[in-house]
């Protein structure tokens, strides 16, 4: 892949649990990494229904491989794209060869 072709940035997040003053359990999102990535659409092209143009349900962030990238838990991150949050089905670390890892995701609802 082509350095040139990572021209999107994108962030990713991690889901953090606290405890707020009255004892009360929750989480947030924290941001954990950002950085360059290709963006390619993994459910084909988009369509138009009762003309309504629907965006791509499921995308596929790819990055450069690095030690924060390891990290990337499907259960505890996600990414934001284009203000946009998107969950992490995968992480393929592209055959373990260390140059690059695709993350593919679906689109949250809003």
């Amino acid at each position: 892949m082509e350095i040139a072709l990572l021209n999107q940035r994108i962030l990713i997040q991690l889901r953090t649990a606290f405890t707020d003053e009255l004892g009360n359990h929750g989480s947030q999102w924290e941001d954990y990494y950002s950085c360059a990535a290709t963006i390619s659409n993994e459910s084909g092209a988009p369509t138009q229904t009762a003309g309504v143009y629907d965006d791509p349900v499921e995308i596929a962030f790819t990055i450069r491989y690095c030690k924060a990238a390891l990290g990337i838990d499907p259960m505890l991150h996600r990414v934001v794209f284009n203000s946009q949050n998107y969950q992490i089905l995968t992480v393929d670390h592209q055959s373990y060869k260390g140059d690059w890892i695709k993350i593919s995701c679906k689109k949250e609802p809003v």
